[in-house]
């Protein structure tokens, strides 16, 4: 699991697959 930003998340920093 990498971290990154994820955009669809409201770009906040976010586990990738723990988008909530």
């Amino acid at each position: 699991m990498a971290h990154h930003f994820t955009p669809e998340s409201g770009g906040e920093p976010r586990k990738t697959g723990t988008i909530q």
